[in-house]
């Protein structure tokens, strides 16, 4: 008997740890680092294309004399792949992409042609993509001499975010955190911290809602707790539909419409707060997502043109210790 159960232990070990295995190359929207890998899913779930940053040039001078970048600014180029995985053809459109900065500027590609001299060819026209085939492509994007780059952003359908991270995240106040505890720093445009945000768990199947707050057939609520520190000298207000949370198939979810039963303690963030200088809120926000989805990052976005991003991995500790509720999520590679 001994032997019989220290076999089914190795067999259930064994299982356990190939499942561990699946979950970790699943793929994800988000990727973190040079060559690591986001994958755009269309809304059945079907794997579409991967992005990967190759490299980024910092100080990009290649361009023709009469397209310096303003005042105080550089060039950066962003240097990626784009791989067509869908089976079928599609087109790459260089306006679905952008750059956010490790301030959290959302930064369109620049008018820039290079110069006649230069080897570099920029993505300036739309690229066809057969099934299997890949772009090695160049983007330019004018930012602030002083302020990193942070992340490429492709947008390839309206609410679908796929985001490689490739820098910024080790600058002090950076718009990128990482992790339960890791903080996103959002910060004005004279490069003043305003508010931190810090998630501290995720629920993975919220449960205590009322009778009327059903999630919808498939799906399940996510509990982000959460909490916003305003560290400026001056008043700060935080807003619900500031925050969305982008699940690993690159939907960017919007907050759900739904109550805390009676019975539970819990209380929603579904109004406004107003933050004193030096004060924090510690809150709770609902999202749904299908019930074979995994959140990978919750973005706040105070302003129309500012993301403060913390991405999730699969090997966080909740603040209390305890395993983290997303521990089987599709982490960045």
């Amino acid at each position: 008997m001994k032997k019989l159960i220290t076999a089914l232990l190795a067999f259930t070990m064994l299982f356990s740890s190939i499942g561990a295995a699946m979950a970790q190359d699943a793929p994800s929207a988000v990727a973190t680092g040079f060559d690591s890998t986001a994958t755009y899913m269309d809304s059945r779930g079907r794997e579409v294309a991967t992005m990967s940053v190759t490299g980024v040039v910092d100080d990009w001078d290649e361009y023709d004399s009469y397209y310096g970048p303003e005042r105080g600014s550089v060039y950066r180029a962003v240097e990626f792949t784009v791989t067509n995985i869908s089976g079928g053809s599609m087109i790459i459109r260089n306006y679905d992409f952008s750059l956010i900065d490790a301030t959290g500027r959302i930064i369109s590609t620049a008018w820039v042609e290079a110069a006649e001299t230069s080897e570099t060819v920029l993505f300036s026209q739309d690229v066809p993509l057969a099934d299997g085939e890949s772009a090695d492509l160049v983007l330019v994007f004018e930012t602030l001499k002083d302020v990193d780059g942070a992340a490429l952003v492709w947008q390839p359908e309206y609410g679908i975010l796929v985001l490689a991270q490739f820098g910024g995240d080790d600058v002090q106040d950076s718009s990128f955190g990482h992790g339960f505890g890791g903080v996103a720093t959002w910060t004005d445009d004279r490069g003043n911290p305003v508010g931190t945000l810090v998630v501290n768990e995720i629920e993975a199947d919220w449960m205590d809602y009322d009778q009327y707050s059903q999630p919808e057939r498939g799906q399940v609520y996510k509990a982000v707790h959460f909490t916003v520190t305003n560290v400026s000298s001056s008043s700060l207000i935080i807003g619900p539909y500031d925050f969305t949370l982008l699940d690993n198939g690159g939907v960017n979810n919007s907050r759900a419409w739904a109550t805390a039963s009676a019975d539970t303690e819990t209380v929603l963030f579904d109004n406004d707060v107003p933050l004193a200088p030096g004060e924090s809120y510690e809150g709770v926000m609902i999202f749904s997502m299908y019930d074979d989805l995994e959140p990978v990052a919750v973005i706040w976005q105070p302003d129309y043109s500012i993301y403060n991003v913390v991405i999730l991995t699969a090997t966080d500790a909740g603040t209390d210790g305890s395993v983290n509720p997303l521990e089987a999520a599709t982490p960045a590679n």
